[in-house]
This record gives structure tokens, sequence and C-alpha cells, in this order.
């Protein structure tokens, strides 16, 4: 279900936005299908007209379907996975407009600059959230990138972060199973420890993704 609410956005202003584009597509269905209804005849304009007013039912699937496949298959190349661990270098709140839909608003936004021991930085901005208020630079940052190369010199997607300092998780998507990745990552960092990892990781990867076909209860970036 924490999919399907995302849908809904994480604050006051996107739901808000949410409930607009539902409530204008939805009246936007009714005299759409009242004029198809002359030229198409009643069953298509009944067929268009209940999918359109019903938009806001069926449309927080399709929205986890397409975001869950961004994490598997980029232009229908399958994508390889890993574990990024960094650091928080530098923070920056910002405003801008929130995407170019329909009743699309100015909303906060936070851009999140990482890196990692090699000095590989990433940049990450997602829709701003209270709880990022106790965020800050040299905290560690835990995600998973994926990648169409196996050098990943190319990443194109991102998963929701964990900040474990604070608890606090960073993205408005909830794409992986947040209690088995913190647990996933608490192993890791006992093996690091401990001083028995080998550098492959491919057997531990089989964490924490939501399945596009089972997206309901599995959590941009």
């Amino acid at each position: 279900m924490s999919q399907w609410r995302s849908y809904w956005g994480t604050s006051k202003k996107e739901r808000v936005q949410k409930v607009l584009e539902s409530v204008l597509l939805a009246y936007g269905g009714m005299w759409l299908s009242w004029f198809l209804s002359f030229m198409a005849g009643s069953l298509v304009a009944a067929c268009i007209g209940t999918a359109l007013i019903f938009n806001w039912m069926f449309g927080p699937y399709l929205n986890s379907a397409r975001n869950n496949e961004t994490m598997y298959r980029y232009k229908n190349i399958p994508l390889q996975h890993a574990i990024y661990r960094g650091r928080i270098i530098s923070l920056c709140k910002m405003r801008r407009r929130a995407g170019k839909t329909i009743g699309a608003i100015s909303q906060e936004f936070v851009s999140i600059v990482v890196s990692d021991e090699l000095n590989r930085e990433m940049e990450i901005i997602t829709p701003w959230q209270d709880e990022y208020n106790c965020l800050r630079t040299e905290m560690s940052f835990d995600t998973i990138i994926a990648s169409p190369r196996n050098d990943f010199s190319k990443i194109v997607a991102i998963t929701d972060s964990f900040v474990p300092a604070c608890n606090v998780w960073v993205g408005d998507y909830p794409f992986v199973k947040r209690n088995s990745f913190v647990s996933f990552i608490a192993k890791l960092q006992k093996l690091r420890v401990n001083k028995e990892i080998n550098g492959n990781f491919r057997d531990a990867m089989k964490i924490p993704f939501s399945s596009p076909s089972n997206s309901i209860n599995n959590e941009r970036i």
C-alpha cells in the first residue's frame, strides 16, 4: 500500500495537485463521453467515460507499475544493480514547478549531493519533506543504483535512500522493502567490520525491490 499512497504525494501541495488532476480528468471525461455518444455510439462513450471518471482508482496502480519498471529495464536493456554507500557533502533547498501535469504548482525541493569513498558524486533532487530538517553534511547515505552497463559508468535510476544517522528515507516513491533494506545494510556493515567482504555483491542483491506485478506491498528519485 505504500506505493499506492505515494501516488497522492508526500506533502499537502502534492495531494492538492493530485486531487485537482483527478477531478479535472473525471469532469472532462463526463463531457467527452457525452460528445462521443453522438459520434461513436453509446458503448464506446460509456467505456471511455468510465475509464476517465474512475481514473483515481487505476491511476495509482499504473503509476506503481511504471515506476517499478524503471528499475528493471532501460530502453529494453536489463539493468544491473549495486549498493551505493556515500556521505552527504551538500544540501540545498529550492523551489520550482512540480512537473508539467494539469494543475502543477510551485513546490519546494531539496538537492542532496553525495560522494562515496572513491569521490564519485551523485545529486538527488526530490520534493521537500519536513523530515529532511534533520539531514546534515557528512551523514552516511545508502541507496541502490541501476545501470545498463556492468561498470556503472552510466546511472539511469536510483531507489529511495536511507540516512541511518537520523533514520530518514529520502525520496518520494518507495521502491524498496525498507525493513529488508535496513537489515541488509546492517549486515553489510557488520561484514565490512569483520573484513569478510570479498567484493562480490551479486548474491547479496536479492533484496529490496517491489515487483511490478505485485506493487501493492513491497518503497523518483
